[in-house]
């Protein structure tokens, strides 16, 4: 059986579908299961999921709207057709998908015969670097991720042939995390995603510079995913179950998560995290511990290039802060803010609503 203690988990490295078929086919069993993104299933039936030794409609299930179906409905329906079908405890549950698969599969995982042995493989950017690594599951319940696990999975399988069918709106968004985790701890990082977005997207010719001959989701993943990763697990080591420093991995989530309740799920989580950075950072120069525009402008210029920003100026203030207090980062203090100071300097600051 799988061990499921954080300093257990794998994580490995895929250049192709072959290589990541190879992985499964060698570590599954007559009672694996999974749960599979519909778009991913659809894209990838042929060439991924047909091959897969022991995958069929009996052992899996199809998750088909995405937010939507982030609730315990879905995570009840998968547990009685796991049941159904007597999936045994020694049984390994993959997670083939985005944020909302992979946080479904955690939970499930967590939760079936009190816990069973979990493979994460995240299909996307925003994926890889976020809901794939850390251990935290969930489904919304009145407010975002209210109900969950910290549950990590066994083996985290990140397969980079998978980004290539990524739209480029669903690259950027996943970039908004890698940006997140620059601007946390990784200053060199930051400035490199910078100057490769200004000078793709306002430079006339790059024509002539090797980087920009290379497809965006190459470059992402050749030069940002495994590092973000890396330094996101640097935290999470440190503080698994986010009672202190874990809890800066929330910059720009608390008004991001509130940005998505009040569109109804309209804007994506990436669009919703660049403006709940924004918002921080806004926040930070109000309160003064952030001295001056530059990086503010520099992370708006950012986002502009990146086409996050768009719903800006659509949200009404007083119907933002109506969600804030649901976040469940809060404390009997106030509402618990990630601020910066500048880049790679940040602090926790309770504000009164």
């Amino acid at each position: 059986m799988f061990n499921n203690h954080l300093s257990h988990t794998s994580i490995n490295y895929y250049e192709g579908i072959e290589e990541l078929l190879f992985f499964i086919n060698n570590k599954i069993n007559s009672e694996s299961f999974y749960i599979v993104d519909k778009k991913v299933y659809e894209i990838y039936k042929d060439s991924f999921f047909s091959k897969i030794i022991n995958y069929s409609d009996n052992n899996s299930f199809i998750i088909t709207d995405g937010e939507k179906s982030k609730n315990l409905v879905t995570v009840e329906n998968i547990l009685a057709k796991m049941l159904k079908i007597g999936i045994k405890t020694d049984a390994v549950v993959f997670g083939i998908g985005g944020g909302v698969t992979l946080d479904i599969s955690g939970l499930v995982s967590s939760l079936y015969h009190r816990g069973i042995s979990y493979v994460s493989v995240p299909t996307t950017l925003l994926a890889c670097v976020d809901a794939g690594v850390g251990g935290k599951n969930g489904v919304d319940y009145i407010y975002k991720n209210s109900i969950g696990s910290y549950y990590n999975p066994s083996y985290y399988a990140v397969c980079k042939s998978f980004l290539a069918s990524l739209d480029k709106k669903t690259l950027h968004e996943g970039l908004v995390e890698i940006i997140k985790i620059a601007l946390l701890l990784d200053k060199k990082m930051f400035y490199e995603i910078y100057y490769y977005i200004i000078n793709k997207y306002k430079s006339d010719d790059n024509s002539n510079e090797d980087l920009y001959l290379y497809p965006e989701w190459e470059v992402y993943y050749n030069c940002f995913v495994k590092k973000a990763i890396s330094l996101k697990l640097k935290i999470v080591n440190k503080d698994y179950y986010g009672n202190n420093l874990r809890n800066i991995l929330n910059l720009g989530h608390t008004y991001g998560h509130a940005y998505e309740k009040c569109s109804n799920f309209l804007i994506t989580h990436g669009e919703a995290v660049a403006l709940g950075i924004l918002k921080i950072l806004e926040i930070s120069t109000n309160l003064e511990v952030l001295k001056n525009d530059k990086l503010y402008n520099e992370v708006t210029t950012l986002f502009q290039l990146l086409d996050l920003v768009k719903y800006k100026d659509t949200f009404d203030n007083d119907e933002i802060i109506k969600y804030l207090p649901q976040d469940k980062k809060n404390s009997s203090n106030g509402l618990n803010l990630i601020l910066l100071k500048d880049i790679e300097k940040y602090v926790i600051k309770s504000v009164k609503i």
